[in-house]
């Protein structure tokens, strides 16, 4: 374990993955127009290959998200009720195909997606997420200063 990527937190190591330190950071970002498999695939590039599919961009998303799922301290949303977390997830595609006066059941059936849209829509889910979490309490690990 390297020490420069540890904090001491009531005297305990943590160490985070360099994907989810990545990703945290990433999905902080501002200016972010969009969260997709190009912006992972941007944001991971200094640890992994810049071109992954988007299989590979959704299972490091996954991965990160459980890891951060891991620490009390980030205050995901719904960490008491993990299967709301795998709900939401799953009917991510869905929801990002009905318009926002419309519930879920009155989306016609026959709606389309692609590939794409279904892959980047979970992306998308789990970035906002990401978001969401507290790093005021290991923002010395995220490199960031204060």
């Amino acid at each position: 374990m390297n020490i420069e990527n540890q904090i001491i937190i009531n005297k305990h190591y943590v160490s985070f993955s360099d994907r989810l330190k990545l990703l945290l950071l990433a999905s902080k970002k501002k200016d972010v127009p969009v969260f997709d498999r190009a912006f992972i695939a941007d944001t991971l590039a200094k640890v992994y290959h810049p071109k992954i599919s988007y299989s590979v961009a959704v299972h490091h998303c996954v991965s990160a998200l459980v890891e951060a799922y891991q620490y009390d301290k980030f205050e995901l949303p719904h960490r008491e009720n993990l299967t709301e977390v795998i709900e939401q997830l799953v009917l991510a595609p869905v929801k990002s195909k009905e318009p926002a006066y419309c519930f879920i059941d009155n989306l016609d059936p026959k709606t389309t997606m692609t590939i794409e849209e279904h892959y980047n829509s979970i992306i998308s889910h789990i970035m906002i997420l990401l978001r969401l979490t507290r790093i005021d309490w290991c923002r010395d690990q995220l490199g960031l200063e204060y």
